[in-house]
């Protein structure tokens, strides 16, 4: 898997109860600007779900490599891992047309 070019500074941890929690990847909390999200893992605050969860992420292009030899992809398609910026865990892995996604497939909320 080739690495993110940066690993963000340094978040202050989310404190209180989460009100949801997304597989084993965010946690969400309310915030004052509406829904925000956490990483499970390191409990970095990720920011405001408002534009969706996707630009809260790192994302990193993932190759035959990383994916193993009974898995191929379609030329027109790549394989994404979105990670925490902070702790780089996977949050999400998805699969999405190499010019980029036009859509979001779904939105957590606290």
């Amino acid at each position: 898997m080739t690495a993110p070019a940066a690993v963000a500074a340094p978040a202050p941890a989310v404190t209180g109860e989460p009100t949801g929690i997304w597989g084993s990847a965010l946690s969400t909390f309310p915030g004052p600007d509406g829904p925000s999200a956490a990483c499970r893992h390191c409990g970095a605050g990720l920011g405001s779900l408002a534009d969706g969860w996707e630009g809260l992420a790192g994302r990193v292009t993932l190759g035959p490599d990383d994916l193993g030899r009974d898995v191929r992809v379609h030329d027109a398609l790549t394989a994404v891992a979105y990670v925490c910026p902070h702790c780089v865990t996977s949050l999400w892995v998805d699969t999405e047309p190499v010019a980029g996604k036009p859509w979001r497939d779904f939105a957590p909320r606290a």
